[in-house]
């Protein structure tokens, strides 16, 4: 009994000194992740005194641009654990001491187009003075790449006021971008996505256009309970928003954040633009009864649900997606 009990604290103890290894991977003061169209530029500051390695262990620390299949290894941080913590890199340039134990690593590399969607990992490995592997794993540090100089940088915290003189140079750009499914929070890669940011690297690079705000509201299919669908869609007007924010640092006052629950009126318009079965019947209880008054509950027990059901397959997905403006100025 005494052994197993010495047994069972001594994997508690190893348990717990490698769950504190683990979290200390990434404690960076600061992770810069951006790009200008040329170069890549990854920085990342950190302190020593954050970081303990047993004597004779490593970690190994390696940033890593990855898209889709598409990745890109950088120079690593290596931390050798001894009477003080050493650090090298397999790149000599990439690390600069700015205190006594504050360093900075520093790496650029050649753009490249894949690199627009991309994101920053880190691999974790701990090794033992033997090279054995204590453990390896990869975590995401930062969703997305930024711009680092860009009109957005120069905007004030307050939008441009709007004057009747203004308004013949005000211009709008609509984008509908759709989820993948209901409760999806992240919108389907497409041709829109990627004409919203065309547009806003164009007004980006352009001295002649100012931004004046985005306008970001979502809609969902009418299934669900009204108030769930309310919540969901203010979830992904809001989740989108902070998309666009932290990619192009916008400021907050900038945008203008809504969800609009049930797609009520863009349902309609499918069925009347449709050759579903039983169309007249869908379209005269969408006329009789109130949203709040029966209306779904009244197309699920129209002919045993059948033509919901039709709907449900061949409308609703087209009913959930963020609708984004983006509103600019001429100068």
């Amino acid at each position: 009994m005494e052994k197993k009990y010495i047994l069972v604290l001594l994997m508690l103890l190893f348990s717990i000194q490698q769950n504190a290894q683990v979290q200390q991977n990434s404690k960076f003061k600061r992770i810069d992740y951006k790009h200008d169209q040329k170069e890549v530029e990854v920085s990342l500051q950190f302190d020593l005194q954050d970081y303990y390695v047993n004597p004779g262990d490593s970690l190994t620390l390696t940033p890593i641009i990855k898209s889709g299949a598409r990745n890109l290894i950088l120079p690593n941080i290596i931390m050798k654990g001894n009477d003080q913590l050493f650090y090298s890199s397999n790149n000599k340039d990439a690390l600069k001491q700015k205190s006594a134990t504050n360093i900075e690593y520093k790496v650029r590399v050649p753009y490249q187009r894949w690199m627009e969607d991309s994101e920053l990992n880190l691999k974790t490995n701990l090794n033992r003075v033997s090279g054995a592997p204590l453990y390896d794993y990869v975590e995401n540090i930062r969703s997305g790449i930024n711009l680092p100089q860009n009109n957005f940088e120069l905007l004030s915290n307050t939008p441009p006021a709007l004057t009747i003189y203004d308004e013949s140079l005000i211009k709008m750009k609509v984008f509908d971008l759709h989820y993948p499914s209901k409760t999806s929070l992240t919108v389907i890669d497409c041709p829109q996505l990627k004409g919203l940011k065309e547009t806003m690297n164009w007004i980006m690079n352009n001295n002649e256009i100012m931004l004046v705000g985005i306008y970001v509201s979502a809609t969902t299919s009418i299934d669900g309970i009204y108030a769930d669908n309310e919540k969901l869609t203010t979830r992904q007007a809001e989740t989108f928003k902070n998309y666009l924010q932290q990619y192009y640092n916008i400021p907050e006052s900038y945008f203008h954040i809504k969800g609009n629950s049930e797609d009520w009126d863009g349902l309609a318009k499918q069925v009347e633009d449709s050759n579903m079965p039983y169309k007249q019947e869908v379209l005269d209880i969408m006329s009789k009864y109130g949203i709040f008054n029966g209306r779904e509950k009244a197309l699920m027990d129209l002919k045993g649900g059948s033509p919901y059901i039709y709907m449900k397959k061949n409308m609703f997905p087209k009913s959930q997606y963020v609708e984004c403006r983006i509103v600019y100025r001429i100068k």
